[in-house]
């Protein structure tokens, strides 16, 4: 069991280190939703502008005025 708990968080840190990097810009998102406050938290590619980690945006929809 130790064993595996290792492999999964060594792996979970490779998968981490291979999509954050340093000089990424880490945002935090404040919204409310019924009620309580939420934070999350998103790491951006400062270059590419993109977002690398973060599960706010994963199943939201932005609209922006053309």
């Amino acid at each position: 069991m130790l064993e595996e708990m290792l492999v999964l968080r060594v792996s979970s840190q490779s998968g981490f280190d291979k999509l954050v990097h340093f000089g990424d810009k880490v945002y935090v998102v404040r919204f409310s939703q019924n009620g309580p406050m939420y934070r999350v938290y998103d790491i951006c590619n400062p270059n590419t502008k993109k977002v690398e980690l973060g599960h706010f945006y994963l199943t939201k929809t932005i609209r922006t005025r053309k």
